[in-house]
């Protein structure tokens, strides 16, 4: 992946980090409410908003996720926890 995603992956991880169960099904969405809930995370995802357009950035958000956690793409279902997205696929190990 790209050199100019590293800070996406970065942010990404230190969500994962806040978050006990990686392999939960609805984990691309947990990373998205932990950004969203962490103030130090958001400020990070804002900034990033500046290099990124917010889709794009959402989906490295979700690219870097199943990247990181291994795990593998399922059924696209809608969000309804996260106001940062509307829609985002399940993971399965």
């Amino acid at each position: 992946m790209s050199n100019k995603t590293t800070e996406i992956e970065e942010l990404v991880q230190r969500a994962l980090a806040s978050i006990p169960n990686h392999y939960n099904p609805d984990i691309i969405e947990l990373v998205f409410l932990e950004i969203e809930n962490d103030p130090i995370l958001f400020q990070d995802y804002i900034a990033l908003q500046k290099i990124f357009v917010k889709k794009a950035l959402n989906v490295w958000i979700a690219k870097y996720t199943k990247k990181i956690t291994g795990m593998q793409s399922g059924t696209r279902v809608q969000a309804k926890r996260s106001k940062l997205i509307g829609s985002y696929t399940r993971l399965f190990v």
